[in-house]
C-alpha cells in the first residue's frame, strides 16, 4: 500500500510493534495525543526510538530505516516532508553522517542531500563526501 500522509500513522502502528509501544506510551503520558500533527508524532516517537536503535546497533535501526526509506519513496509530498524535514533532520543534528548514511536507501539519501543542503554540514563528520 502506499504511504499517505492519510494512513501514514496507522502504517507505522501496523509495520512497527516497538514504535506501537512507544506511542501509546507518549499518549499515556499526555506528551502526545491522537489529534497531534505527525511532525509531532514523528519527532516524539519515531526520532527518540530510532535514536535509541542506532546507539545500541539493535536490528530494530534497520527495520525502521526501511520503512523511513518507504516513507521518502512515497509519492505524496507530505510524507516525505515527516521523513526529510523532522526524522532525517533530527538525525542529522544528533549523529554523525558517517553513522547513519550507511543504513539508507536510494530516496532516503537524495532526503538526506536535501536536509544537508537546507541545514548545511552541521554535524559533518569531515568523513569523504557520500558515495
Amino acid at each position: 500500500m502506499e504511504l499517505t500522509y492519510e494512513n501514514l500513522l496507522d502504517e507505522v502502528l501496523q509495520e512497527l510493534p516497538e514504535f506501537k509501544d512507544a506511542y501509546n506510551k507518549e499518549l499515556s503520558e499526555d506528551s502526545i495525543d491522537k489529534d497531534s500533527d505527525l511532525h509531532i508524532v514523528f519527532s516524539y516517537v519515531f526520532v527518540p526510538l530510532l535514536s535509541e536503535a542506532i546507539k545500541a546497533k539493535s536490528e530494530l535501526t534497520t527495520k525502521m530505516f526501511n520503512f523511513l526509506e518507504k516513507m521518502a519513496s512515497s509519492h505524496d509530498h507530505l510524507v516525505q516532508e515527516v521523513c526529510d524535514f523532522t526524522v532525517l533532520e533530527e538525525l542529522c543534528d544528533e549523529f554523525k553522517d558517517s553513522e547513519i548514511y550507511s543504513y539508507f536507501g536510494e530516496s532516503t539519501k537524495k532526503g538526506f542531500f536535501a536536509v544537508r543542503q537546507y541545514i548545511g554540514d552541521r554535524n559533518c563528520d569531515g568523513s569523504p563526501k557520500y558515495s
